[in-house]
């Protein structure tokens, strides 16, 4: 009996001893934060020194989350302009506003056929839209809706872009599953005039469906032409041997301008002050091609 009770007394005097000593597994705790993602507009827990991003208080951490909330909550339900039962969407792909009044170029093989079309701008609300125009020759398409634009893109003076040169892809490229918000694409420019004529511009990026119809911008955030297609690289292989891949295809500057004047309406020009020599990384490229991409929605009757 003794024995148990010394036994006792000894766990007791230890347990007492831990309690009273400090913890160090408790002494130095991860530094997490909010790490906000700008490409993909999303809020992650990270520990300080693993964030990529911009470190956001827990006030704009919620705002963030909301605003993506709401987005995917806009995405997924009819909104006012889209199709009345029957219509089911069939295809994505992506569209830029032209003009004020709400003007949309985009490849004419996105709308192509379609019962009705939808645009949906950054905010993610979708809008009727009616093709006005197209080029089937140079692939383009005009949409018009009920405007106006929340921001316009800025179109390269003159109708030659550079020889070669970084460029960047905006668009809604599908990976399985298309996204709620644009995403941006590095790439070259590997050569103009891919036909002879000047009038496309072959390219080092990956392009992927959801891409066409977006807008190929120079590192000043300029248009240099819109995006048709992925290259044929069985067709490719088969004629050459060479084994090529991430070779996208794009409508040049000249046919886009000439196809838009003929709808009467000028593209905005960049102002002089962005010229040669001005180089915006990504996310700057990004936040500001977000405001005037749309995410262009081909519906048809079901049958």
């Amino acid at each position: 009996m003794k024995t148990k009770t010394a036994h006792l007394a000894a766990a007791l005097a230890l347990l007492a001893t831990l309690a009273g000593a400090p913890s160090r597994a408790l002494a130095a705790p991860l530094d997490m934060v909010s790490c906000y993602d700008a490409a993909r507009d999303m809020v992650t827990l990270k520990r300080r020194d693993a964030c990529r991003g911009q470190v956001v208080g827990p006030q704009e951490a919620d705002a963030i989350r909301a605003r993506r909330r709401e987005q995917v909550r806009r995405s997924m339900q009819p909104a006012a302009g889209a199709p009345a039962p029957g219509y089911r969407l069939a295809s994505l792909g992506t569209g830029f506003f032209v003009s004020t009044d709400g003007a949309v170029v985009t490849n004419n093989h996105v709308v192509d056929g379609c019962g009705a079309i939808t645009v949906a701008p950054h905010d993610g609300a979708r809008i009727a839209a009616v093709r006005a125009g197209r080029d089937t020759i140079n692939d383009l398409a005009l949409l018009r809706t009920t405007g106006p634009a929340p921001a316009v893109a800025a179109f390269l003076d003159g109708e030659k872009a550079p020889r070669q040169g970084m460029v960047a892809i905006v668009g809604f490229p599908n990976h399985g599953l298309a996204p709620i918000i644009p995403m941006l694409t590095p790439g070259r420019i590997i050569d103009i005039g891919a036909l002879g004529d000047g009038s496309r511009i072959r390219l080092k990026a990956p392009v992927r469906p959801g891409n066409s119809g977006g807008p190929v911008l120079d590192r000043a955030g300029r248009v240099l032409g819109i995006i048709s297609s992925q290259a044929d690289t069985v067709r490719i292989y088969a004629a050459t041997g060479i084994a090529v891949r991430d070779i996208g295809n794009a409508i040049a500057l000249g046919p886009l301008t000439r196809f838009l004047a003929r709808h009467a309406i000028t593209p905005r020009r960049a102002k002089a002050a962005v010229s040669t020599g001005v180089s915006h990384d990504d996310d700057s490229l990004l936040a500001a091609a977000v405001r005037y991409i749309v995410r262009v929605g081909c519906w048809r009757q079901t049958r």
